[in-house]
């Protein structure tokens, strides 16, 4: 007879919020996480009252409303709504993602009319009105000028990939673009958890949720199984399955964090600042303290250096790479599943293969449990 009832993989929000849940309706859970603290890809740490991204900013926003109230149970959120950032090129910066003050700027024009009129000459000239790929979609969302001048350079340094071989889907629809409007997240909630997300997963987890830390999956398989009647997986659905048909195309930074002795804050002038020149191996400046939006006196600054690098299945899959190819493989890997393993649920955004944004993740995480507890229900 099994111990546990669910077996999660790994403690990022995803399994964390199911953990949460399926405990709530008295399923007996074990979390397990590879890691010495939980949080996933989001983990933080808070050094000198400065709460420290170690792997990148993460921004939670969202309009729905439920999964808004569903993470402020949790953890007090620091609006982050008028932040915005900034990217650097042949040394001038440019508001990022990129909004119509950058469009006027290269294109000549000042309203949004004339602005909307050169962009869909753009769109014509350059055959982009297909959004076939991550080119066609950016110059039909911002005009050649400004995707030739700036994003072009630093998404191709970011994915390591020419933009005519990417997802359309890697640029989210840009609210902003025919808007002079400094508010980088156009959505109605838009946070930071005060104490960082590692504190907000902890939070959710809970006293009342069983959890191993520094505990390998792949090392207990067989006897976790044996232990556990589901498990919800949100790790890599390639790895999980040996890689038997190859492993999926991944991306990954790599990240170096550094005490700046020399200076106590506002070292950029904004908590990101991007780098899309070619010829300099950076790729983002994160000013950690930046973050902090209320007057309080803290000594030290840090700030991570980070840099793109390349993924192999030793490091860390941080971003799915989505086209014709992978969506193919990933398929198998999906039909694998369902032929040879009943009781294994993929979730997250390593386990669905989808760079889903936090909010998203959320959701999904409550749709998941709302279905497995119906289902369960009706047994």
């Amino acid at each position: 007879m099994a111990k546990y009832d669910f077996l999660i993989v790994g403690a990022g929000l995803f399994g964390a919020i199911c953990a949460r849940l399926l405990n709530d309706k008295g399923y007996k859970v074990l979390i397990i996480e590879k890691d010495s603290i939980v949080g996933g890809l989001a983990k933080t740490k808070v050094i000198d009252d400065v709460v420290l991204y170690l792997n990148g900013k993460h921004i939670f926003y969202t309009d729905d409303k439920v999964v808004w109230d569903f993470v402020n149970q949790y953890s007090e959120f620091i609006d982050y709504s008028n932040y915005s950032e900034m990217i650097q090129k042949d040394g001038k910066l440019y508001r990022y993602p990129i909004d119509l003050n950058t469009i006027s700027g290269f294109s000549g024009e000042i309203y949004p009319e004339k602005i909307r009129k050169s962009i869909n000459k753009d769109i014509k000239t350059y055959g982009s009105q297909y959004n076939s790929n991550l080119e066609e979609r950016a110059i039909s969302e911002y005009g050649f000028e400004s995707y030739d001048k700036i994003l072009k350079p630093y998404l191709e340094k970011f994915w390591g990939r020419e933009c005519v071989k990417l997802s359309p889907y890697i640029i989210e629809d840009n609210k902003n673009r025919y808007r002079y409007n400094d508010r980088y997240y156009n959505y109605k909630y838009v946070g930071i958890p005060k104490e960082g997300y590692t504190k907000l997963v902890e939070n959710i987890i809970g006293d009342d949720i069983d959890i191993m830390l520094n505990t390998d999956y792949f090392e207990y398989r067989d006897s976790l199984s044996k232990n556990c009647t589901y498990t919800i997986f949100t790790g890599p659905i390639d790895r999980f399955c040996k890689y038997i048909y190859g492993p999926l195309d991944w991306n990954c930074l790599k990240f170096e964090l550094k005490e700046e002795k020399d200076s106590k804050s506002n070292i950029f002038g904004t908590p990101v600042l991007n780098i899309a020149d070619k010829d300099n191996a950076l790729l983002q400046l994160i000013e950690h303290k930046a973050f902090i939006q209320e007057d309080k006196e803290i000594e030290k600054n840090y700030i991570t250096y980070v840099y793109p690098d390349k993924w192999d299945v030793d490091k860390e899959c941080m971003f799915s790479i989505n086209n014709d190819q992978t969506e193919e493989i990933l398929d198998k890997y999906i039909e694998f599943m369902k032929n040879n393993f009943e009781n294994i649920i993929f979730g997250g955004r390593q386990g669905m293969y989808r760079n889903i944004s936090m909010a998203q993740s959320v959701r999904c995480a409550i749709d998941l449990c709302n279905e497995i507890i119906v289902k369960e229900s009706e047994n």
